[in-house]
């Protein structure tokens, strides 16, 4: 992860190679405990989830998208903002820039 200015970017790194066929493709979430308080967000292995990353692609094309805990109603606000990754995607490559 490195931060510049007010934006976070990730490398996302698969242990196999990302999938070659459009009838497969791979999916990982990235879950952020934001306030480091695991009284507040989705509580899940002692971290209070705030925020996840949805990341997934093959290797044509990729798409991510971040949602918010919402303490109120005590669920996801899903997708509530889309983000371009960066896919660097090719067969045989294992990672993705978000």
């Amino acid at each position: 992860m490195k931060e510049e200015g007010t934006r976070l970017y990730f490398y996302v790194e698969y242990y196999g190679a990302i999938p070659s066929s459009y009838d497969y493709s791979r999916a990982i979430y990235i879950y952020m405990d934001t306030d480091r308080n695991p009284q507040t967000g989705s509580f899940r292995n002692e971290l209070g989830r705030d925020y996840y990353f949805y990341l997934t692609g093959d290797n044509s094309s990729s798409s991510a998208s971040l949602s918010k805990w919402n303490s109120t109603s005590k669920s996801w606000n899903y997708g509530i903002k889309g983000l371009k990754p960066n896919a660097r995607l090719a067969p045989g490559l294992n990672y993705m820039e978000i």
